[in-house]
């Protein structure tokens, strides 16, 4: 529960109201546990080491020294969610189109920090550790990536909507396709869906991984590849 301190003088039990503060408390109980994190050493108003999240650091082209590297990594691990967001953030105001990537990057920053920091109950190999993360991690990716396709095809259902009536009209193929009215609607948002998210898979993971991002190219060149040939096989 909370502890809540009423400098308006509330009678005890009373409900909460604007100004009161809040106190919670959390803590670990005593016994084994396994930590996934940065150790460092205690600061000097204090009296024993602790864990800090572990996140990336520029090394820039020729590296760090080891000193270095401790140094950065303490510094990032101690920034605040508000700084991460702030300095994730692009500094060019003149773009309009960075809006976007502005408050995606400040989200992904607040919400969902690429850091190291876990515990778990018991005694853990490192190897099962890591296995954990990035099994969550993988989990999370397809979250995002499944409400990013919901969102995509919710746009391209309002884009193509409207256009159902110039169907009709396109020379050769167009009373054929007319007949099929909403499904061909649900068909060209589901493909342009699928060709969209696979192309900015493709671009994401080309510094990565080019061998995945390859295979997301093909597969839209192959689905753009099916859809010139649709008229074709309409039409005969």
């Amino acid at each position: 529960g909370y502890f809540y301190y009423r400098p308006s003088g509330g009678a005890p039990g009373s409900p909460p109201k604007i100004g009161d503060i809040r106190v919670g408390f959390s803590f670990v109980a005593e016994g084994r546990v396994t930590v996934m994190g940065l150790q460092v050493e205690s600061a000097k108003d204090q009296t024993r080491d602790t864990f800090l999240p572990y996140r990336l650091v520029e090394r820039g082209w020729c590296g760090l020294t080891q000193s270095q590297e401790k140094q950065a990594l303490r510094a990032e691990a101690e920034k605040s969610l508000d700084e991460l967001r702030t300095e994730s953030r692009y500094n060019d105001r003149s773009c309009l189109f960075c809006c976007a990537c502005d408050l995606v990057s400040g989200a992904f920053a607040s919400f969902a920090t690429p850091q190291i920091l876990h515990l778990w109950d018991g005694s853990i190999g490192a190897r099962d550790c890591i296995e954990t993360i990035s099994e969550r991690s993988r989990r999370f990716t397809w979250l995002i990536r499944l409400a990013g396709w919901l969102v995509m095809f919710a746009g391209f259902f309002c884009f193509f909507k409207p256009l159902i009536g110039l169907v009709g009209e396109i020379p050769g193929v167009g009373p054929s396709l007319a007949k099929l009215g909403c499904w061909l609607i649900w068909f060209l948002c589901g493909v342009s869906t699928l060709g969209v998210s696979g192309l900015v898979v493709a671009i994401a993971y080309l510094a990565y991984h080019p061998c995945i991002a390859l295979g997301f190219a093909g597969l839209v060149s192959l689905g753009c590849a099916f859809l010139l040939f649709v008229p074709e096989f309409l039409r005969f």
